[in-house]
């Protein structure tokens, strides 16, 4: 019996230390300081092959002799010598991912590890799935862009922007499909990953298939077109209706004469002149027919005025 109960505290004691073992683990990766330092470890790598990258396109064409030349335990021991910014390790790191890799599109994927080390750090909140298909799809497309634009000089320059890896699948490609097919296959790639990372490329497209600028263009150009000039017969022509309308104007002004038209009554004298424009027109009216004042009528007699009168049929709205 003491055998047994020996034995089952020993198992117990192995799980125990199982799990502890376990919780200390998971502790340690769950924890906000490894986090951060795993952050900051990992944005100090991306600056530092920013710097060895950036600095092979300025040097790569002196280091790549020595690079290719010298296996890497002598350019360690400083048998070789490289003019990188960021020394040894920076000029074959460099040549491996730039030459051997995917060329320039690299700097998508150290896009990628830096927007990583940030999120480690607890500095912002992204997506790192999404930031990964977005910075693999434009490094693979890229690739395979500049491979098949500079096709024509691989091999006759230190530096592939699109890195072996695009000139392989560029040269696979165009045997397959011909340089036309691999034009058409850019295009539709571009615009698919362009949909799937903006959501205003649709409307955009849309307006460019259904030829809105184009009219846009013609109405722009009806607008600002200037009236043609009349030609010098039609000038002509208006000159002579000018002078025409002078010259009737002017006989017709000669023409006028006074008219005295006399009324019914005697003492009442009209004069009218033949102008068309300006009637005048004076009377003379005698002193014996005044006016007669209103101060001798009497307003009682007619009574009150009722203005409900002319509208007797009329009811008033209800609520």
């Amino acid at each position: 019996m003491t055998k047994k109960k020996t034995k089952t505290k020993k198992k117990n004691q192995y799980e125990n230390d199982i799990e502890n073992f376990r919780e200390s683990i998971s502790s340690f990766f769950t924890s906000e300081r490894v986090h951060f330092l795993c952050g900051l470890i990992l944005n100090f790598l991306v600056l530092y092959t920013g710097v060895a990258l950036t600095s092979f396109f300025y040097t790569g064409g002196t280091d790549q002799s020595a690079i290719e030349n010298l296996p890497l335990k002598d350019l360690l021991t400083n048998r070789g010598h490289v003019d990188n910014w960021a020394g040894v390790w920076g000029a074959y790191l460099s040549d491996k991912l730039m030459n051997h890799g995917f060329g320039a599109p690299t700097f998508f994927m150290l896009f990628f590890a830096g927007s990583m080390g940030v999120k480690l750090m607890g500095l912002c909140r992204l997506s790192l799935l999404k930031r990964f298909l977005a910075c693999s799809a434009l490094m693979l497309w890229s690739s395979l862009f500049l491979s098949f634009c500079f096709l024509e000089y691989f091999g006759d320059t230190f530096l592939f922007l699109g890195g072996k890896n695009g000139y392989y699948l560029s040269d696979s490609l165009i045997k397959s499909i011909g340089k036309p097919g691999v034009v058409l296959l850019l295009l539709v790639s571009f615009l698919v990953i362009a949909i799937s990372l903006s959501r205003r490329v649709i409307p955009f497209l849309q307006k460019i298939f259904m030829l809105e600028w184009i009219n846009k263009t013609n109405q722009s150009e009806k607008k600002h077109k200037k009236p043609e000039p009349a030609s010098a017969k039609n000038h002509e022509d208006e000159i002579d209706a000018e002078s025409f309308e002078e010259e009737t104007s002017d006989e017709e002004a000669e023409d006028e004469e006074e008219e005295y038209v006399e009324n019914d009554n005697d003492n009442d004298d009209i004069y009218r002149t033949r102008n068309d424009d300006e009637v005048e027109f004076t009377v003379d009216v005698p002193a014996d027919e005044e006016d007669v004042g209103n101060d001798d009528y009497d307003l009682s007699k007619l009574g009150t005025y009722d203005p409900r009168l002319d509208l007797s049929s009329y009811r008033f709205p209800t609520l």
